[in-house]
């Protein structure tokens, strides 16, 4: 465990501490560590740093045997812990796709020259689908937090057209499907988790995605690569027949996601569309301004908050309390999150 965080917020040790459940969970998935050793590397650039882009910037890298993070600097632990806990798990998880299962088309990569593979779906879908599993299983975070963050890859591909997500991966450097990619992450991980659920139906139980993805990473691993066209042949044989038109369907065609049919077979119930009363101070965001160390009011006229809150008005205080970078989540949340009889003035 390595971190530099740039004004001393962010503590090696505190960073340690949080990992080491998540690492516990992941060496309970795979039955033993994967590797014998393994390198987190983190750099925490602070929030007025010259480092940080105006659209954020932030990132990670994984590498068989280590990940490098690029992650800002947060005051707040729970966020810090947060934040942490959802990049780590993922980027570690790449230790099986597409470190240990690729393509040739990944395994024999050309900078000069690439040439995509057809499994981004896998790469990263799958892995954030897994990254999740991993952390509900762990106990690091709840059934109900699980089924939020599922809700809100729902919504989040919604925003996007349905295409073949095999064709979308392997044009994915040209238009209109580069503008596609951030989906990978949201239909790509709904499809790893109905894909499971699959799998769990047609074995009664007695197979799931993770054995799948073991068998590959057994079979393959750092050094060989499978051909592009030959991975779901693979997996169906690895399975099931019945398993081909999921990936017919839904991987390479395009056709919508079966939400409330797969969400049913887990007692899940799933609903499109509905309507909510919640209480609300209106239409109000933030905005912080680096510069003057202030925070802003943004997306929001006079007339459409509670408060009168104009485009741009600084938010000083919150009943009588300083606003600063160290309390601004606690102070500030009850604004667009309000959970009565919480006052805000």
């Amino acid at each position: 465990m390595a971190v530099l965080s740039e004004t001393g917020v962010v503590k090696a040790a505190e960073v340690s501490q949080m990992l080491r459940p998540m690492s516990e969970a992941l060496t309970k998935f795979f039955g033993k560590m994967p590797v014998p050793k393994y390198q987190f590397l983190f750099y925490f650039p602070g929030l007025n740093s010259p480092l940080n882009s105006k659209n954020g910037g932030y990132g990670a890298m994984e590498h068989s045997y280590s990940s490098l993070y690029f992650l800002p600097e947060m005051p707040d632990p729970d966020r810090l812990r947060s934040m942490v806990l959802e990049v780590a798990s993922h980027e570690f998880l790449h230790m099986l796709a597409p470190l240990n299962i690729h393509s040739r088309e990944i395994g024999e990569f050309d900078f000069r020259d690439p040439k995509m593979s057809q499994h981004l779906w896998l790469y990263e879908g799958v892995t954030e689908y897994v990254s999740q599993l991993v952390q509900v299983r762990g106990g690091l975070i709840t059934p109900v937090e699980f089924r939020e963050r599922m809700k809100t890859k729902i919504d989040n591909a919604s925003k996007f057209e349905n295409v073949s997500f095999t064709e979308m991966s392997r044009r994915i450097l040209e238009a209109p499907y580069k503008d596609m990619y951030p989906n990978v992450y949201e239909k790509g991980a709904l499809l790893g988790l109905l894909l499971d659920i699959r799998i769990r139906e047609l074995s009664q139980g007695r197979q799931t995605l993770r054995d799948v993805l073991l068998a590959l990473r057994e079979k393959y691993g750092p050094t060989r690569s499978f051909e592009d066209n030959q991975l779901i042949p693979e997996i169906v044989a690895l399975t099931s027949p019945e398993l081909r038109p999921f990936f017919d369907r839904y991987v390479v065609g395009k056709e919508p996601l079966p939400l409330a049919e797969y969400f049913g077979k887990i007692g899940w119930v799933y609903a499109p569309v509905g309507q909510t009363r919640v209480k609300a101070f209106g239409n109000l965001g933030f905005g912080y301004d680096q510069g003057k160390d202030q925070f802003r009011a943004v997306k929001t006229k006079a007339d459409e908050n509670a408060f009168g809150l104009k485009e741009g008005d600084v938010i000083v205080a919150v009943n009588g309390q300083a606003v600063t970078m160290q309390n601004a989540e606690k102070l500030l949340r009850p604004w667009w999150s309000p959970k009565p009889p919480t006052p805000c003035a």
